[in-house]
């Protein structure tokens, strides 16, 4: 399963599980999959992400260290903290915005995020991974976020759950 490994990155390279007492290497990377099945070469501690959809910027504020989140989109109001943060529009995408900000990577959702948009990002150099929302995890959890489902699963990461919209 893709999942795992993609949330593993997640949280070692956004410095929620990262020691203090090692600093990062800026030129270590890691090699993950993502829904499309593109094997993607990322920094292992990336320093500045965002999201380009509501459910994928509440997964980075679950998992993420807050302050690599640089933006959010038009669509985003959870948590509150990230209307804090500027506006890159989604709809139609500002490319122009995403690129100023320097962020060492954009995750996306196929179908939300239009395909030529995404495939510039690549040719900018700008790393993306694209979740299908097909391919979602299964969970039993309370919360109706989908960070609340990704936090679920890592807590029982050895158990098969079900997810219950409430």
């Amino acid at each position: 399963m893709r999942v795992l490994p993609i949330i593993s990155w997640l949280l070692a390279g956004l410095g929620a599980c990262q020691s203090e007492n090692k600093p990062a290497t800026p030129s270590a990377t890691v090699q993950v999959h993502d829904d499309l099945g593109r094997a993607l070469t990322l920094p292992a501690h990336p320093r500045r992400v965002l999201a380009l959809a509501p459910s994928l910027t509440e997964m980075l504020y679950a998992v993420a260290d807050k302050a690599t989140i640089i933006a959010r989109t038009q669509a985003d109001d959870y948590p509150a903290a990230a209307l804090r943060k500027p506006l890159v529009n989604s709809c139609p995408l500002d490319m122009e915005r995403l690129v100023a900000l320097r962020p060492d990577v954009v995750f996306t959702v196929e179908g939300m995020t239009p395909s030529d948009a995404a495939a510039r990002l690549g040719q900018l150099g700008i790393r993306s991974i694209t979740r299908n929302t097909g391919a979602w995890p299964t969970c039993r959890v309370a919360s109706t976020t989908w960070a609340g489902c990704w936090a679920a699963r890592l807590r029982r990461a050895a158990s098969p759950i079900r997810c219950k919209r409430s």
